[in-house]
């Protein structure tokens, strides 16, 4: 993703790239750590990893540890617990032998 985002023109499309991309970083930062990290952490390690060729500019903007872990926690997919297994509920006066 950063070689892609570095093969742009600048303008709104690779800014929108770097965003995902620090913020990407950021959350697996979080993730794999268990800990705060610092944002200038994240841009370091975005410039040291792009050799450079992405740049924080006025339209990228980090997301605050508690906002990913919000979009983290969302429930994508099928449903789990009660709600997955209702189907499966012995019914009153009904055997399966």
């Amino acid at each position: 993703m950063i070689d892609a985002a570095c093969e742009l023109a600048e303008g709104p499309e690779k800014e929108y790239l770097t965003t995902l991309i620090v913020n990407q970083m950021k959350k697996s930062y979080i993730t794999w750590n268990r800990g705060q990290v610092a944002d200038e952490v994240i841009i370091k390690d975005m410039k040291l990893l792009s050799k450079g060729k992405l740049l924080m500019t006025e339209g990228v903007r980090i997301l605050e540890v508690r906002e990913l872990i919000l979009l983290s926690r969302k429930p994508i997919g099928k449903p789990h617990g009660k709600l997955q297994n209702k189907n499966f509920v012995k019914k009153k006066g009904h055997s399966r032998h």
